[in-house]
C-alpha cells in the first residue's frame, strides 16, 4: 500500500513538471490557465521568469501576476501583448471598475489599482 501511494504521488509530481513547461513551479490550474493565452503563453512564462532573476518572487506573487495577464490577454480575445495599444489596455482596467450602488464601499478600487500596477510594468517591459 506505501508504495501505491509512493508510485500516485511520483505520477503526479511527473505530470505537473510536464504541465509546467515555462519552469514557473505553480500548480497544474495555473499552467493549464497560461495555456488559455495562445501566444502570449511564452510571453507571460518569460516575462514572470525575468521576474524571478531579478527579485525573489513568492508563489503567491507569481499567480497574481499570471492571472491578471491571463485575463487581460482573454479580454482583449488573446490578441498578442505587443499589439495591444494603451487603449486595450484602459479599456481592460476599465471594465474592473465598479458603480456606486453595486460597491459602496469601493472595495474594486484595491484590485484595479493592483493590476494597474501589474499592466503598467507590462507596457514598460513587454510593449515599448
Amino acid at each position: 500500500m506505501l508504495n501505491r501511494n509512493k508510485e500516485l504521488q511520483n505520477l503526479e509530481i511527473q505530470e505537473q513538471e510536464d504541465e509546467d513547461e515555462y519552469g514557473l513551479g505553480l500548480a497544474l490550474c495555473y499552467c493549464r490557465r497560461l495555456r488559455l493565452t495562445g501566444k502570449n503563453a511564452p510571453v507571460i512564462g518569460d516575462y514572470l521568469n525575468a521576474l524571478k532573476n531579478e527579485i525573489h518572487l513568492s508563489d503567491n506573487y507569481k499567480r497574481i501576476n499570471l492571472t491578471t495577464l491571463v485575463y487581460l490577454s482573454r479580454f482583449s480575445n488573446n490578441k498578442r501583448f505587443k499589439e495591444m495599444t494603451k487603449d486595450d489596455i484602459i479599456l481592460y482596467l476599465n471594465s474592473l471598475r465598479k458603480n456606486e450602488t453595486i460597491d459602496p464601499l469601493h472595495s474594486w478600487v484595491s484590485t484595479y489599482n493592483l493590476y494597474l500596477s501589474i499592466n503598467s510594468i507590462l507596457q514598460v517591459v513587454i510593449l515599448s
